[in-house]
């Protein structure tokens, strides 16, 4: 066989996969590309700060002035108490306290500012300190007192590696269910079509979410005892951390699942959750703290339950922290895998009526 009819051999294949080849090829890189848009900067202009009257002698227009200075590095959030505040910089609602105190218009007086950082973010050290420097010149030319602003790290400090576990664990909770999970159904696709008519589909794929979730368990496990063996001081099998990961499995899988039957079980609907995984992974902030690059990015990234997930999961593994702060990202992904689950449903409606 000659090149010109092996060619056309495999134009002809290329027509008949058309639909999985361009999402190969155009989309999936095109989301990727995409993915970088959110990164519009290489220095953190618009981190969530916490600003919050060091006490009763703080005015309303010393906090005015403050808050006018972090807007150069930050975005400002005004708290009442520092105790709601050091909260929120647990829960990644903030990555800055300030402290502000008051007299801040007297010239013979020196204000003393504290900046709170949480040491368990590892890729915000060095911002902070510079974050601080810049509130310290900022501050500085615009108040008439003297500016002292110093910075105060709270909780425990990980190294890199540590503080790459929770991120690699999130990877691979993401992969398991929307990418390795709806591929491993479809390769039973054959049962699935005799089951169309089925009312025993629902249970079929409830038995493999239970099977599955439990094999996840395993893996988390083994994440657990290659950490200890490490000597990392990591909590994998904080309720935190076990938690995060089974209602995030539920929602990802479900997902996963809604666009395999919704795709009539086709090849395409795998790269297509390859897609949606690569999304998530651009998009969730997984490594950085919202905020850390673009305004754009954190917005998106507070719209996805994988960012709440991600941040439980950290906490879980890094720090010392009361689970009940965590009681609100809890109920975003309960809510997240139950409108996953109504979608799946709705996707095997519809594979039915395609029989």
């Amino acid at each position: 066989m000659d090149l010109i009819a092996l060619l056309y051999k495999e134009a002809i294949t290329v027509r008949r996969n058309l639909a999985p080849i361009l999402l190969l090829v155009v989309l999936l890189p095109s989301a990727f590309a995409l993915g970088t848009v959110v990164y519009q900067n290489t220095v953190p202009q618009d981190v969530p700060v916490a600003v919050v009257a060091e006490d009763d002698s703080t005015t309303e227009h010393d906090m005015q002035i403050v808050r006018e200075g972090v807007r150069i590095f930050g975005e400002p959030r005004e708290y009442e108490r520092t105790e709601a505040a050091v909260d929120a910089l647990t829960r990644e609602q903030v990555y800055l306290v300030i402290e502000v105190p008051g007299g801040l218009d007297d010239p013979n007086a020196t204000a003393n500012f504290t900046v709170h950082a949480d040491r368990g973010i590892v890729p915000f050290h060095e911002p902070s300190e510079v974050a601080t420097d810049i509130l310290n010149e900022e501050l500085d030319a615009l108040l008439a007192a003297d500016v002292n602003a110093r910075l105060e790290r709270v909780g425990r400090d990980p190294s890199l590696s540590e503080y790459l576990v929770p991120t690699a664990t999130m990877f691979f909770v993401v992969l398991y269910s929307l990418v390795f999970l709806p591929r491993q159904v479809r390769s039973e696709r054959q049962v699935f079509d005799r089951l169309r008519t089925d009312s025993s589909l629902e249970a079929v794929l409830a038995s493999k979410l239970i099977v599955w979730g439990l094999l996840l368990g395993v893996g988390i496990a083994s994440i657990g005892l290659v950490t200890g063996y490490l000597g990392y001081s990591v909590a994998v099998f904080s309720p935190l951390v076990f938690g995060s990961v089974a209602l995030s499995f539920v929602y990802l899988a479900a997902t996963g699942l809604a666009v395999l039957f919704a795709m009539d079980c086709s090849e395409s609907a795998i790269y297509v959750n390859f897609t949606i995984a690569g999304v998530t992974f651009a998009a969730s902030s997984l490594f950085f703290p919202v905020g850390f690059f673009s305004s754009l990015r954190a917005t998106i990234a507070r719209l996805l339950p994988t960012h709440y997930s991600t941040v439980t999961m950290r906490s879980g593994m890094l720090k010392s922290v009361d689970p009940t702060l965590y009681l609100d990202y809890f109920g975003y992904m309960l809510v997240a895998s139950i409108v996953a689950l109504a979608l799946l449903e709705l996707s095997l409606v519809r594979y039915r009526r395609a029989a």
